[in-house]
């Protein structure tokens, strides 16, 4: 699957938001995806599961955080094999990805 020149407020190509949200993308290219707030490619937040699995982010650009990818909350991110992040830009926090940890909790 391919996502190419999408354009959004949050998560340029995917947008996954609130409790219990399950956002699985596996071998999926993400190319030239913008977002104007934040999270180019994708943005997830909440308390939700994000896991990606063999898939690149490529060229993604935001005028706020997380060139990419953008996670915030109690998000949590699994990253499954070859996931590549590269040439992305942002004009705020994190080029490639921005994590942001409302609360933090161990996986046993």
């Amino acid at each position: 699957c391919t996502f190419v020149d999408n354009v959004a407020s949050k998560g340029g190509a995917l947008s996954g938001n609130g409790e219990g949200a399950i956002v699985e993308v596996g071998w999926t290219v993400f190319h030239r995806n913008i977002a104007f707030s934040e999270g180019g490619g994708i943005f997830v937040t909440g308390a939700a599961v994000l896991t990606l699995n063999n898939s690149k982010i490529v060229n993604g650009m935001t005028d706020g955080d997380g060139g990419g990818m953008s996670t915030r909350g109690q998000t949590v991110v699994t990253l499954v094999g070859n996931v590549v992040i590269s040439d992305c830009e942002s004009k705020g926090m994190g080029g490639g990805v921005l994590v942001e940890i409302l609360k933090s909790r161990s996986v046993p």
